[in-house]
């Protein structure tokens, strides 16, 4: 499969809709949640804050545009007069099928008979679409805005000064590949002939997400982070 890559990779951050009060508030009041078990649940005294802190995560969007060409076999059923035996066609003949006799019975001597062609189709596909992959390489769900006013307009500079940055893990190759999983029709090549692919590469987003991360001390000692979304506020999995 031919791949192209018909644009430059954008770097975007997305806003923090939560400011540092909030993000504190939410870590105060979802901290004893975060050692909750199903027999037992600490009290917020219980459970030190040790430190919170706001990281980046890379979030990588591409999209894309496969196109194939290709010959496959396909057998199309056509209705013919009663009195038809066979159909020739090309270099082909096919014979109509025999009438039953409760099909005689049902629709009367005059009723048409099909005939069953084998031929070969010329396709002509084409399919974009988009996937989205986290900073370790996995698709994932996506659902944040990315219009003006939901991104930093110096997203360098918010980065430099950020606590933490997790850049994607995955190579550019490994990334085309997640793209080329999701638009691509999979294809068996054993199946079709003179098979022709390609995949077109329109927009590749490097979008990296505030995550307020605390982390917490319970009884015993035990440890744990919280993880919430500083965009839509949601409560992530460590």
């Amino acid at each position: 499969m031919r791949t192209s890559i018909a644009c430059k990779p954008r770097t975007l951050v997305l806003r923090r809709r939560m400011g540092d009060e909030e993000a504190g508030a939410a870590v105060e009041s979802r901290k004893a949640a975060a050692f909750r078990t199903l027999l037992s649940s600490p009290r917020k005294a219980d459970v030190h804050t040790h430190s919170v802190r706001v990281a980046y995560e890379a979030v990588t969007m591409l999209s894309g545009r496969h196109t194939a060409t290709y010959y496959r076999k396909a057998t199309h059923t056509i209705r013919v007069d009663h009195n038809v035996v066979r159909v020739e066609a090309g270099d082909g003949a096919f014979e109509a099928r025999p009438q039953s006799r409760i099909g005689r019975a049902v629709s009367g001597r005059g009723a048409s008979r099909r005939v069953d062609l084998e031929v070969e189709e010329l396709v002509a596909d084409e399919r974009e679409g988009r996937v989205f992959v986290d900073h370790h390489g996995k698709a994932t769900a996506f659902s944040h805005r990315t219009g003006a006013r939901d991104v930093e307009p110096y997203p360098r500079r918010v980065l430099a000064s950020a606590g933490a940055v997790r850049d994607p893990e995955a190579t550019r190759d490994e990334l085309v590949a997640r793209l080329r999983e999701a638009v691509s029709p999979g294809l068996d090549a054993s199946s079709v002939r003179d098979l022709d692919e390609s995949l077109e590469v329109t927009a590749i987003d490097r979008i990296y997400v505030p995550i307020v991360e605390a982390r917490l001390v319970g009884p015993k000692r035990r440890v744990r982070i919280l993880r919430i979304d500083a965009v839509s506020r949601r409560r992530l999995k460590a």
